[in-house]
C-alpha cells in the first residue's frame, strides 16, 4: 500500500493539475473593471456640513465639559493657585486655650450651613 502511495505521488509530481483560461491574465483588468457596476455622479454620497464638523463639536464639547469640571472643583474645594497648603492654610487658632463654648461657636462658623441652623431654630426649638 506505501508503494502505490509513493508511486502515485511520483506521477504527478511534473503534472500541473490546475488550468488556467487562455489570456486569463491578460485580460484579467479589462474583464474585472467591465463587471463593476457604473456609478454616475448624481448616485455619489452627499455628505452635509454637519456630518463634517460633528467629530469636531463632540471634541470641543468634551474640553469645555472638562474646563468646567475642573473650575467646579477648584470652586468646591478652595484650592487657591498661590497656596498650595490647601483649606485650613489660614487657620490659625490655639484650640488649647478656648473653652467648650467658645470652640462649639468656632466649629460653627466654620462648617454649618446659616440657613440650616435658623431653620432649626426657628421650627424645632420651643422657647
Amino acid at each position: 500500500m506505501i508503494s502505490t502511495e509513493k508511486y502515485k505521488i511520483d506521477n504527478l509530481k511534473d503534472r500541473q493539475p490546475f488550468l488556467v483560461p487562455e489570456r486569463f491574465f491578460e485580460d484579467f483588468t479589462e474583464n474585472f473593471m467591465c463587471s463593476l457596476p457604473q456609478k454616475t455622479a448624481s448616485e455619489s454620497k452627499v455628505i452635509s456640513f454637519f456630518s463634517r464638523i460633528k467629530p469636531w463639536l463632540y471634541l470641543a464639547a468634551v474640553f469645555i465639559g472638562l474646563i468646567i469640571f475642573f473650575n467646579v472643583y477648584n470652586k468646591v474645594y478652595n484650592i487657591s493657585k498661590d497656596d498650595n497648603k490647601g483649606i485650613f492654610s489660614s487657620v490659625k487658632v490655639d484650640f488649647e486655650e478656648m473653652d467648650d463654648a467658645d470652640f462649639l461657636d468656632y466649629i460653627e462658623d466654620m462648617y454649618v450651613d446659616k440657613f440650616a441652623v435658623s431653620f432649626i431654630y426657628d421650627y424645632y426649638i420651643i422657647d
